[in-house]
Formats: C-alpha cells, sequence, structure tokens
C-alpha cells in the first residue's frame, strides 16, 4: 500500500517522523502518526528514538514509500501505565 492510498483511508497524519540517521538497523524510513496530542508531539522532537505510544494510530514506510507496519491504538496497554505524578490510587473502605 502507498502512501497516497494510506492517506485516503485514515486521512492526514496528525505528524510525520523521518529514520534517524544514526540508525541503520531498521527496515523503515519514515513514520506517520494519528491522535497525537502536545504531549506525545513534545516527546517525538524531544526523543525521536522513542516508540509511538499505544494511544496513536501508526504506520511505518520503508525507503520506497509502501507500508512496513500498521498499528492500532492499544488502549488495554495504554491504561495500564502508571503516572509517576500522582500517588497510587486507594480503594475505599
Amino acid at each position: 500500500m502507498s502512501k497516497d492510498e494510506v492517506v485516503a483511508l485514515l486521512g492526514r497524519p496528525s505528524s510525520r517522523m523521518q529514520h534517524p540517521e544514526d540508525e541503520t538497523r531498521s527496515a523503515w524510513q519514515e513514520r506517520w502518526h494519528w491522535g497525537d496530542t502536545l504531549g506525545t508531539l513534545a516527546t517525538n522532537a524531544a526523543m525521536p528514538d522513542q516508540p509511538p505510544p499505544p494511544r496513536l494510530w501508526t504506520v511505518w514506510f520503508d525507503s520506497k514509500g509502501k507500508v512496513l507496519r500498521v498499528e492500532a491504538p492499544d488502549m488495554a496497554r495504554e491504561a495500564g501505565r502508571d503516572t509517576p505524578w500522582l500517588p497510587p490510587t486507594i480503594p475505599p473502605r
């Protein structure tokens, strides 16, 4: 599937990321996200080598612009994350 076909199915992505130049082990050259927030955009800008958050639709492309992989949001995995700035919840008595 080409980039144009992906845009026709999912619409324009909320962000796009190029493969880091210093990393040569991966086959992907570009990755597109749908569903970004300010937090995910800031994280991608500051730490581009991090994997995408599980709340995003993500599509990876090879050097020819063809889809390598598609990942749908995984809200169950996202819900299991702890927030470091909040104390753990205590069940009522």
